[in-house]
């Protein structure tokens, strides 16, 4: 559930292991979310230091980098997310949130009010303490909680918990520079590679956006849905049918 929405973003995904930060196929993402970096071994620490170039695009949920050997260290998780991150042991707050300001990056294509977070009560908590971070939502307690930060050659965001809103991940993957294959008003799910790509979807009449001229063919149908373009109608070839369709993509030089 807590990345349920990442998938609505109109980007497609893929999903490493911890243990494959130091795989030189990652630097072909131009944003990588860290769902759980809690504890990271010495050569995975460099392994990530490593992605931190490029214009890429770091996210970090939760409590990243946080336990350094036995103990709770907020520099080791400010140094890993280059958001400067104090920890707060003495109070317990709802996390639950609120975005607070709607002309970043990350919300400039909200729609509507931005909550996340599922309102458990915890304790520690991370609190943003970094006057060049940008806040994104703050505590019951006003403190700031989520924050996102430009450094030279790449992007940190860190949130307490997934930021599991859609319009968000997809305003944050564009400013990444990822290309978004579906409207921003639309929630279809995107699968893609080189050469297929599957839309499961029930927004009618949306344009799916390919990222350069391409002959596409229904896989389904046999039939050729685009000989020469870069758009793909869903609504025209199965208006008032709900589900996934495939297609070849067979992209032009």
């Amino acid at each position: 559930m807590s990345t349920r929405e990442m998938y609505k973003a109109g980007t497609p995904i893929d999903w490493w292991m911890m243990e494959d930060l130091a795989r030189p196929e990652l630097l072909q993402y131009k944003a990588i979310y860290f769902h759980n970096a809690t504890i990271l071994e010495g050569n995975q620490r460099t392994a990530l230091e490593s992605l931190k170039k490029d214009g890429r695009t770091m996210i970090f949920t939760g409590y990243p980098g946080l336990i350094n050997g036995r103990k709770l260290d907020a520099a080791a998780a400010s140094s890993l997310t280059g958001i400067k991150l104090r920890l707060v042991t003495g109070s317990r707050s709802p996390a639950r949130f609120q975005v607070t300001d709607y002309d970043l990056p990350c919300t400039r294509e909200a729609i509507s009010q931005i909550v996340f977070g599922s309102g458990v009560v915890v304790s520690p908590r991370l609190v943003i303490d970094d006057p060049d971070a940008q806040v994104i939502a703050r505590w019951a307690d006003g403190q700031p909680a989520a924050a996102m930060k430009i450094h030279d050659g790449w992007t940190s965001y860190y949130f307490p918990v997934p930021p599991n809103n859609a319009a968000m991940f997809r305003a944050i993957f564009r400013n990444a520079g990822c290309h978004i294959y579906t409207h921003n008003t639309c929630h279809d799910i995107v699968y893609a590679n080189k050469s297929l790509l599957a839309i499961h979807s029930n927004t009618y009449g949306q344009p799916v956006k390919l990222p350069g001229l391409a002959k596409v063919t229904d896989l389904f149908t046999g039939r050729v849905v685009v000989e020469k373009g870069n758009t793909i109608n869903l609504g025209v070839s199965w208006k008032w049918i709900t589900g996934t369709r495939l297609f070849r993509v067979e992209y032009l030089k």
